[in-house]
């Protein structure tokens, strides 16, 4: 750039000068000014600068220039900048305490906010700023999630990513080989230093949290969300105000006992603070400071029979007294038998990933998820009412430039569900305690017949099952619950049930039967696996 460019620029590079080299301890003389000025190639006179200070205080929106004599020379600085010192100083604290935020990250963005402050200014930041983190470079995408996901709020899209979980190297490793979740994303909140994405799951008709750092390669998608209604009494401010809180006492040193494949959800609730002391077979041995007050210690219970609490011995003292009380605070009658749904429970459907291997474009996706899935002909072949072929046949009628698509959609559909990665370990960890298990599921009866032979080994570790599209019964209606019970000489209060879907867990509980709602999976499993122990210990 030419001296006759700069010259244009000379109000800028004053408001520069002012900015970053002048504080209200350390002002300018107008001829330090004036020489500044020149070192950047801009020609000045002191009457033009007097002009362009008071042009600068005229405008008054990023700062005012005010003056003080000392030793006999009048001193200018910037004064009432948009932000001070001390604004600076929370912003940069916020940031470098955070632990979403990584290392590298954290340094770029109190890098930008330095340059709001003068260069004294920023030497003193800089020594009051301490960067401690528990993320890595590794989990910026946690960071750079956030953009695509509002992006897709405002746009009305849904959007969809691979989803993680830690493993015993305290790495974030891919739940499944390639798994991809699609949702329609609603909000975001940021609570207890981690992102959670508040989604409607169009599978699983229900709504779910997200760990957003857990989410790796977010796509908007040419689709429009759902569940709007759900998403109104989701409520984020919920989530926004509960945590996990520890810091209500001492902290001090815990050990505990755990299956490898639980370490992740420890990380995700302590953080990675986390020794591994040692790996035997299938567990590990944790240790990590933690303030183990009753919060905890219910977290804790909660995880189940697997978690065993080593040391300090007063907590396992204050743990043991805790279930005890419970056992006396509540009547328990004996638990024989658990009931899974199978779709969003035992079983992951998944309907974008599957249409990707078959080669759907956009608007096909768009047909399958608007008009087929979980609509009204789908339905019906849930309840029994109509075959599959009959379903075909409608959809053709009603559709018949996607008539190859749903043809398709079929060609491959024991590929559209999956077992979850921890179903059967679930099955088999229940019936090594003792109890029986069982299916209550609503499914069209074509599609559960090549699933049962192609998609569910896990069908083997049932002591039974009972499908819709057999029955003509269906969820949420009592009579298909009262024929579980009567063909397996059941009692409702000997049975526990797991759904996703509140309207069945209601109907479950109105018959006296123990309910959990698995809209958030993990969370139903913790609370089940707590529910059981107490029922363990009574016996």
């Amino acid at each position: 750039m030419g001296r006759s460019d700069n010259q244009k620029l000379k109000l800028c590079y004053i408001m520069k000068i002012l900015s970053e080299c002048t504080s209200r301890e350390d002002g300018i003389t107008m001829q330090e000014l004036i020489g500044r000025l020149a070192e950047m190639g801009v020609s000045a006179e002191r009457k033009s600068v007097y002009s362009d200070i008071r042009a600068i205080n005229e405008f008054g929106e990023f700062m005012r220039v005010e003056s003080y004599r000392k030793d006999g020379d009048v001193r200018y600085y910037a004064d009432d900048r948009m932000f001070s010192l001390a604004d600076i100083k929370i912003l940069a604290d916020v940031i470098a305490a955070s632990k979403f935020v990584t290392e590298k990250r954290s340094r770029e963005l109190i890098g930008k906010l330095e340059r709001l402050v003068s260069a004294k200014e920023k030497r003193e930041l800089n020594r009051s700023v301490y960067i401690r983190k528990h993320a890595t470079d590794d989990d910026d995408d946690g960071y750079s999630n956030v953009d695509p996901i509002q992006t897709a709020i405002r746009d009305n899209r849904q959007i969809e990513f691979a989803y993680l979980q830690w493993d015993d190297n305290l790495q974030l490793v891919p739940r499944e080989a390639g798994p991809r979740t699609a949702i329609s994303p609603w909000w975001l909140v940021y609570n207890n230093e981690n992102y959670y994405l508040g989604a409607y799951d169009g599978i699983r008709r229900g709504f779910r949290t997200f760990r957003v750092d857990k989410m790796r390669d977010v796509r908007v998608l040419d689709i429009p969300r759902e569940g709007r209604e759900e998403a109104d009494n989701s409520r984020p401010e919920f989530y926004a105000q509960a945590r996990f809180d520890m810091f209500d006492g001492e902290q001090q040193r815990v050990r505990v006992r755990c299956p490898k494949e639980m370490i992740g959800t420890f990380v995700d609730k302590i953080g990675r603070d986390i020794t591994v002391m040692q790996k035997r077979g299938d567990t590990a041995e944790l240790s990590f400071s933690v303030v183990p007050n009753r919060f905890f210690l219910t977290w804790l219970l909660a995880l189940g029979r697997q978690v065993k609490l080593l040391s300090p011995q007063h907590c396992i003292d204050e743990l043991e007294s805790m279930c005890m009380r419970m056992v006396l605070d509540h009547e328990r009658r004996p638990i024989t038998t658990v009931i899974f749904d199978l779709g969003g429970v035992l079983l992951r459907l998944r309907p974008h990933e599957y249409m990707e291997e078959l080669g759907f474009s956009e608007k096909e996706k768009c047909f399958i998820m608007d008009k087929v899935l979980l609509h009204e002909e789908w339905l019906r072949m849930d309840q029994g009412a109509i075959s599959q072929d009959e379903a075909i046949a409608i959809w053709n009628e009603k559709y018949p430039e996607f008539a190859g698509t749903i043809r398709k959609f079929y060609s491959k559909i024991e590929r559209f569900a999956e077992p979850y990665e921890d179903t059967e370990r679930i099955l088999q960890s229940l019936k090594d305690d003792g109890y029986e298990v069982y299916a209550l599921s609503n499914y069209p009866r074509e599609m559960f017949s090549i699933h049962e032979r192609l998609s569910l080994p896990f069908l083997r570790l049932l002591d039974g099952y009972v499908i819709s599209g057999f029955e003509r019964r269906f969820k949420p209606n009592e009579d298909y619950y009262e024929l579980f019970l009567s063909r397996y000489g059941k009692s409702a209060s000997e049975c526990v049930f797991v759904d996703d879907l509140p309207a069945n867990v209601k109907t479950a509980e109105s018959l006296g039967i123990h309910s959990f709602n698995a809209s958030n999976r993990d969370a139903a499993f913790e609370e089940l696996r707590a529910f059981l122990a107490a029922h363990r210990l009574e016996a």
